[in-house]
């Protein structure tokens, strides 16, 4: 019994070395005619370290034509970010908070009375709408709530999806 276990065992190593030849023949065979494949190989120090930071030249959606940015003083680079979903500004000398998926960040720029007031204006004039002491305007993807008042002026500026 124990030579037929041996012939068997034989038998199924046999079988297995060729079918593993055949499938590399195969794989081969397939590589020659997709052409060279190219493999990005990132290196990372370590796994608690981020990796570098690779900065994108951004180009026109159409050739020729540049994208405007809506310049907004101290908050277009939240304008910029795709990523943020609003901005709000709760009276002037209030520190601006950001909403980014879903989490609230409290920032360190903080606004004067006439720097609210410039960017309720350029609310007003893209999208021609008048300035009230309750002030709801669209312009260029993005939604402004906004209440003027003596005390203080204060805003919420929504992204569009």
């Amino acid at each position: 019994m124990k030579t037929i276990n041996k012939h068997r065992l034989r038998e199924f190593t046999r079988h297995i070395i060729l079918e593993k030849k055949k499938h590399a023949e195969k794989e081969e065979e397939s590589r020659e005619l997709e052409g060279p494949k190219l493999f990005i190989k990132r290196e990372f120090p370590d796994y608690h370290s981020r990796p570098p930071v690779q900065i994108i030249e951004r180009k026109p959606a159409m050739p020729g034509k540049t994208e405007e940015i809506f310049e907004l003083g101290k908050l277009t680079k939240f304008i910029i970010d795709k990523m943020i979903d609003s901005i709000e500004c709760p009276g002037p000398n209030n520190p601006i908070k950001i909403k980014k998926e879903s989490y609230t960040f409290q920032t360190d720029i903080i606004l004067k009375e006439d720097e609210i007031m410039n960017i309720i204006n350029i609310f007003s004039k893209e999208s021609k709408m008048p300035i009230s002491p309750i002030f709801k305007a669209e312009a260029r993807g993005f939604s402004i709530m906004a209440i003027i008042s003596s005390t203080g002026s204060r805003f919420l500026i929504t992204r569009k999806k």
